[in-house]
């Protein structure tokens, strides 16, 4: 199921098309942008320690701008920069939950697409 939400084209050029490379990058993402990375964000912002959760959105940026995720790429921006941009503590969970549902979403989508 291809989807707007994300792109393989990135990876595609710098794979040259291969497939295994693609597959690697794939799982690299899933395990280090929506595994690792997304847990630190979210638990950052449970614990209420916004400097971590600004060093996780930060993290998180390469990958979702590699597979061409623009709304959550704005987003993880958003979350990092939120002194800056006086973002409230609500308005930050909200965002974080909602970018936890949309990247499970996008994950399985590839999954799907991908036959993972």
């Amino acid at each position: 199921m291809k989807s707007s939400n994300y792109t393989f084209e990135h990876v595609e050029a710098i794979t040259s098309g291969d497939r295994d490379a693609l597959i690697h990058f794939v799982q690299l993402f899933f395990r280090e942008t929506l595994g690792a990375d997304l847990q630190r964000l979210i638990a950052a912002t449970e614990r209420r320690d916004l400097t971590n959760m600004s060093k996780s959105a930060h993290r998180m940026k390469t990958g979702l701008r590699m597979f061409g995720m623009k709304k959550q790429l704005d987003t993880v921006i958003q979350l990092e920069l939120w002194e800056e941009k006086g973002m409230e503590l609500s308005l930050i969970e909200s965002e974080v939950g909602q970018l936890k549902t949309e990247l499970e979403e996008i994950q399985a989508n590839i999954r799907q697409e991908l036959n993972l």
